[in-house]
């Protein structure tokens, strides 16, 4: 079913599937009569957010509509990326953007010390991801990555500090069986306690504790492309549902976002 808003169409709930009809706003509205499956929409910023935690949310990338054909809307924070090539196309869930391994999006956003981060991926076809770091990155300092290994089915999370750029590793990167399905990928940093921990699924993956310097900052973000290493680097495959969030999550917010956004 294509995203150009049709009357009626349908949401995943838990393991149920609901009626959800378009308001004149083009926001969901639940139809069923059972209460206990209202779909709740939130304000945020003079937006509203019908899905997940909306506590800290500075920027939410749908990446199912944008403003031009060059751009990934920012549906909450209004930074909005630029689309250096790519293309909107129909998934399995719902509209997504894919990139052939020589286009990526980019976006100046303002980073905080403690963040959350979390974004969802199903590799194109392949024996390993297309390249290193290429789902979300922000290489300078005080950013982050979101980083699959070239030629693996493995991804970790790295935090960035503020001294020379060193990026730290939050656990072992981890296997994964299946890249070329939709999944999770998300990370979180509390700069007070040191914490960081990275999630697949919404399930705590690894955790570390880093003690480092970090500031706020705005730095160039990449949907698709990394700048680590000799030369850049592409990613094959498609992304949705992206956010930033200027706090970090709990382990329960993290499984309540994948949950409302598991589509």
């Amino acid at each position: 079913m294509s995203e150009d808003r049709p009357s009626i169409t349908t949401i995943r709930k838990g393991c149920d599937r609901q009626p959800v009809a378009w308001g004149a706003d083009n926001w969901k509205t639940d139809i069923s009569e059972q209460s206990a499956t209202y779909v709740e929409s939130t304000a945020v910023h003079g937006h509203r957010i019908a899905e997940g935690p909306t506590n800290g949310l500075q920027s939410w990338w749908k990446l199912t509509e944008s403003n031009s054909p060059s751009t990934l809307t920012d549906s909450v924070g209004g930074h909005h990326a630029t689309l250096h090539g790519g293309n909107f196309v129909n998934t399995s869930r719902g509209t997504a953007v894919y990139f052939d391994g020589n286009d990526h999006a980019s976006v100046e956003l303002p980073f905080t010390q403690s963040f959350t981060t979390s974004i969802w991926a199903k590799s194109g076809p392949s024996s390993g991801w297309s390249g290193s770091g290429v789902l979300l990155s922000a290489r300078d300092a005080n950013g982050f990555i979101i980083h699959p290994r070239d030629g693996s089915r493995e991804w970790g999370g790295y935090v960035l500090d503020t001294t020379d750029n060193s990026h730290h590793q939050i656990a072992d990167d981890h296997p994964i069986s299946n890249i070329d399905v939709w999944h999770q990928y998300a990370i979180t940093y509390d700069h007070e306690s040191g914490v960081a921990i990275s999630y697949f699924d919404g399930a705590k993956q690894g955790a570390t504790t880093l003690q480092i310097p970090r500031e706020e900052a705005t730095i160039t973000t990449y949907f698709g492309r990394d700048t680590g290493g000799h030369q850049d680097r592409y990613y094959v495959g498609y992304l949705s549902e992206a956010r930033y969030y200027s706090r970090a999550l709990s382990s329960t917010e993290i499984e309540s976002l994948y949950t409302a956004t598991n589509k």
